[in-house]
């Protein structure tokens, strides 16, 4: 072994150093945690990628690797895989053999692609092993998206990314609203261990609220074990459906913030307003639901403070109105604005995602190549925290970058 500075010269190539070797170790535990066995009976265990031939695994491996070491695109895996005979040799290529062309990785990424199940696959069955060496994994969950642009211009006639849309991004700290043109990407997460369990790539113009119980049943479907108490989002997913479904469905507490939040106390057959008023009953719709008015807007009581009530009408389905009242808890208590506040675990998986497994880094257009790009970055952040989950470095899972000694 090599001291920290030097470096050894054999074939042209560089022998890496102290620090790149514990890289390429902590690279070979999350190839040890993966399932490869599927993907190399659907593609082929023969020499059959490229013209000189390159085993399934390796090139599997080596695609995978520049998501885990946050590499820009294939250019800067090949200059990795030339300059670390490490790297090479624990992704399989042998030192004397010359490695796959940039056209070459493309070819395999682009025969792998009709096959994302197979990616699928390895995910869950990483999710069902950390679920054994994780307590309480998936039972306090939040859900989120976070936009995925496009390799394309919008605003080139005629469009080379006829998939994309507009999503649009409201900044609460400017008060300005960012346009992207692309994709979203849906997450589900467990908000302990910062972990995505499920996931869905959408054109950017589709509404958040109505993807989140598909997200839930999806991954319900695919892991059967997954049976959250909690579910957190952000007034994004402010949507009836989602407060019943979540409850009716999945026995869990919807901890969703609402879009005009005037906290109410009583019942939905008697509510009071903030001021301890009882509100005034004033029809029924039936799309909405009961109608109550606020008693001092229509003569009926003297509001002590008129000017800071913005109450005036609201609507209460009859018996059960999860989104005013809550479920087992209820909205206006300590105890939900302390777990409404892990809904930011979300926003720094997306962060983690973005920063250290290169989703924003990409030159793909289309929403099935988006798909395998984002896939890829969740297997490699996954396969990274189950190796360290299986060693009990429990402090450790959540850590994306490494240390430096």
């Amino acid at each position: 072994m090599t001291d920290y500075n030097d470096s050894i010269e054999l074939n042209g190539y560089q022998q890496p150093n102290k620090h790149e070797s514990i890289l390429v170790d902590e690279l070979g535990e999350v190839f040890d945690c993966l399932p490869e066995t599927r993907l190399e009976a659907k593609l082929g265990f023969e020499r059959c990628v490229g013209c000189s031939g390159y085993p399934v695994r390796v090139m599997f491996r080596a695609y995978l690797a520049s998501y885990f070491l946050n590499m820009r695109n294939t250019n800067s895996l090949i200059r990795r895989l030339q300059e670390d005979l490490t790297l090479r040799e624990i992704c399989g290529f042998s030192v004397s053999e010359l490695l796959p062309h940039r056209r070459t990785f493309n070819r395999f990424a682009d025969r792998l692609i009709p096959h994302q199940d197979l990616i699928d696959w390895c995910i869950d069955e990483v999710l069902n092993r950390l679920h054994k060496a994780l307590p309480e994994f998936g039972n306090m969950v939040v859900i989120d998206a976070t936009d995925i642009h496009s390799h394309s211009d919008c605003d080139r006639q005629p469009v080379s990314d006829e998939e994309a849309g507009f999503a649009i991004k409201e900044s609460v700290s400017r008060g300005k609203k960012k346009w992207t043109w692309g994709y979203r990407l849906f997450l589900l997460a467990d908000a302990r261990y910062e972990l995505p369990m499920g996931m869905s790539i959408k054109p950017g113009n589709i509404q958040e609220a109505n993807e989140m119980m598909p997200l839930l049943r999806t991954t319900k479907e695919k892991l059967p074990w997954f049976n959250p108490s909690i579910v957190i989002a952000d007034k994004g997913y402010d949507n009836q459906k989602n407060f019943v479904g979540i409850v009716s469905e999945f026995d869990a507490e919807p901890i969703i913030k609402v879009k005009r939040e005037v906290p109410l106390s009583g019942s939905p057959a008697r509510p009071i307003c903030p001021a301890k008023l009882p509100l005034v009953y004033w029809g029924l719709d039936k799309d909405k639901g009961l109608r109550y008015r606020c008693p001092e807007k229509v003569g009926r009581a003297t509001c002590p403070v008129p000017e800071k009530c913005p109450l005036k009408m609201i609507y209460i389905y009859p018996v059960h109105d999860y989104r005013r009242f809550g479920y087992r808890m209820r909205r206006d208590t300590e105890e939900w604005d302390e777990i409404y506040s892990h809904r930011t675990a979300i926003e720094r998986v997306n962060s983690r995602l973005k920063e250290q497994r290169r989703i924003d880094s990409h030159c793909f257009r289309g929403l099935g190549k988006l798909e395998f790009h984002c896939r890829l970055a969740v297997l490699s952040l996954l396969a990274g925290a189950l190796a360290k989950a299986e060693r009990q470095w429990l402090d450790e899972i959540r850590v994306c970058t490494r240390k430096v000694s």
